[in-house]
């Protein structure tokens, strides 16, 4: 696997601080303040962020006793 070097991915915008205050009293293990820091910055997105080629794709089928066409 590689990184994508096409470069299209795309944020979206980082969830409120009310959102994160809730997430945090029903998570009640807590989280990393570097994972609330993420959400903040960004809540998720879209686009090719890293590239598997077709052999690595048919190894990992045959590692699962599966097999490709």
């Amino acid at each position: 696997m590689q990184l994508s070097s096409s470069k299209t991915w795309f944020k979206m915008e980082g969830a409120s601080a009310q959102a994160l205050r809730i997430l945090a009293d029903v998570v009640t293990a807590g989280l990393p303040q570097e994972y609330l820091d993420l959400l903040a910055y960004s809540n998720g997105g879209e686009g090719q962020v890293i590239h598997i080629s077709d052999d690595c794709l048919n190894v990992r089928h045959s590692q699962l006793g599966q097999h490709t066409a």
